[in-house]
């Protein structure tokens, strides 16, 4: 007689028996990489084609609530084209998913099951989006005094996931530490990541090539960077040519009290020397006019 234990653990026994006799090996890989606005392949093998054309696929994602949606449902006259995912090789032992155009949306877990007339399995695969970062773009705002100069290097760069900003001067001495770095995400779900560097020195300590640097925390790495070279500047153009127009101006009034200065000095020498030739004159005729 059956007690009423076993015909509790009878659907249990009923669900588990299939597996005994399971002779689907599915074959995934666990980690995808995709990129940014480009098509991601999850790779998926079967071992036998005996049952493909009964197949049933399905895939599942892990929301960020943890509840799974499905996304993909596959089966025998159902089109093998659903949204941005598709079927890359229907009624063949490649039953890989593409994720076309893949977003930073598609990011997370899957649960890629399949079902077919001898058993079936359940295989989970991470998909990592990345979208490679931008070459930097990179600006100057300088603010320059007769002894002290100050800048403001402005670095700019959007990629996903986020990363930081290095900075170095000649790709040697770091500078990160005195930069002020932030983030937003744009409608497409990337980081834009700007970053300042502000730099204050005597005179011409500020010139140098200084490379804004994009840190991949993943590889422990740089993944982009850019130069931007500061060349020396003594002053302003403003105030180089004001103090050109001063010295234009001074030279010309050198010139000018040189020429009166020359002018008076001729003139005195000139009168000096009429009077010295009146008063020669004079004494020249006085023993003539005695004489007489």
């Amino acid at each position: 007689m059956v007690s009423y234990s076993t015909i509790r653990l009878l659907p249990v026994i009923l669900c588990n028996i299939p597996s005994v006799f399971d002779f689907v090996i599915l074959n995934c890989q666990s980690s995808v990489t995709g990129i940014f606005n480009e098509d991601t392949k999850l790779p998926c093998t079967l071992n036998s084609d005996s049952s493909i054309n009964s197949a049933h696929i399905e895939l599942w994602k892990k929301e960020n609530d943890g509840k799974e949606k499905i996304v993909f449902n596959f089966t025998k006259n159902v089109s093998e084209v659903q949204g941005r995912i598709k079927l890359l090789h229907p009624g063949s032992q490649d039953i890989s998913l593409v994720i076309q155009n893949t977003q930073v949306s598609d990011n997370g877990t899957y649960q890629y099951f399949l079902e077919t007339a001898i058993g079936h399995r359940l295989h989970e695969i991470k998909l990592n989006v990345k979208a490679p970062y931008s070459l930097p773009k990179m600006a100057l705002l300088q603010n320059i005094t007769r002894r002290i100069r100050s800048a403001d290097l402005i670095c700019e760069t959007t990629g996903y996931p986020l990363a930081q900003i290095h900075w170095f001067v000649y790709e040697k001495r770091n500078l990160t530490a005195r930069a002020k770095t932030h983030s937003v995400l744009t409608p497409e779900g990337l980081f834009s990541v700007t970053s300042t560097l502000h730099i204050e020195a005597m005179e011409n300590a500020l010139e140098g090539n200084y490379t804004c640097a994009v840190f991949n925390f993943k590889k422990n790495d740089i993944e982009v960077r850019n130069q931007f070279p500061i060349p020396i500047i003594d002053t302003p153009t403003t105030n180089r040519q004001s103090e050109r127009k001063k010295s234009k101006i001074l030279t010309a009034v050198f010139v000018i009290v040189g020429a009166l200065a020359t002018g008076i000095i001729i003139l005195a020498i000139h009168r000096f020397r009429k009077t010295i030739y009146s008063a020669v004159r004079r004494e020249s005729e006085m023993p003539m006019i005695l004489h007489e």
